[in-house]
């Protein structure tokens, strides 16, 4: 099916022939993705402008709170097999190492998130010989339910020490770090 802004990809197939000198009209129908929208707070109640939101798993789109701290977004419904899944909003606050992870339910506007402390990751890829890797590709993971989505878009490239560093992580939750580096396999590690 075709994707457009704000409507679901189809993620069921249908298969249509046509002969050759045929001409067949196809129809297909989008559904409107879901919604959210809301106002990021700091721990005080105060708004916080340039939280960055995504809605995990699978995501494509990603918000950015204004100067009222308001956002609002449409993200894709991942189903798995025939059962639906949790959806988790994750808000992040970088600069100011602030964080939360909120599930989604019934409602979707008018939310309050409230960040507050968010943890910060650090870590260190070796080789074989126990000899630190740079250059190395690390990712984090957000796991619930039957799912494991990554927290950002970008991958980390570890230093000359093997070294990252990935901020404002919301706390409370399960995360799986990968890293691999070419001429080398994968490599994971669960965090809780």
């Amino acid at each position: 099916g075709a994707y457009k802004q704000g409507y679901a990809r189809q993620m069921s197939q249908e298969q249509v022939s046509i002969a050759q000198g045929e001409t067949k009209r196809i129809e297909t129908v989008l559904n409107a993705m879901p919604k959210v929208a809301g106002t990021i707070r700091d721990e005080a109640g105060r708004p916080l402008a340039g939280v960055k939101v995504v809605v995990l798993p699978g995501s494509l789109n990603e918000a950015t709170s204004d100067a009222e701290g308001k956002f609002e977004m449409t993200w894709e419904l991942m189903p798995f097999g025939s059962q639906s899944t949790t959806s988790i909003l994750v808000a992040r606050d970088t600069t100011r190492g602030l964080a939360e992870a909120v599930e989604l339910g019934e409602q979707t506007s008018n939310l309050e998130v409230r960040l507050k402390a968010g943890v910060t990751v650090t870590g260190t890829v070796l080789d074989q010989e126990g000899k630190p890797l740079a250059g190395a590709r690390a990712r984090l993971l957000l796991f619930a339910q039957r799912w494991g989505a990554p927290l950002g878009r970008d991958e980390l490239v570890t230093g000359a020490d093997g070294t990252f560093e990935i901020k404002a992580v919301p706390p409370d939750q399960q995360y799986r770090i990968t890293a691999t580096a070419k001429g080398y396999g994968n490599h994971y590690v669960h965090v809780n």
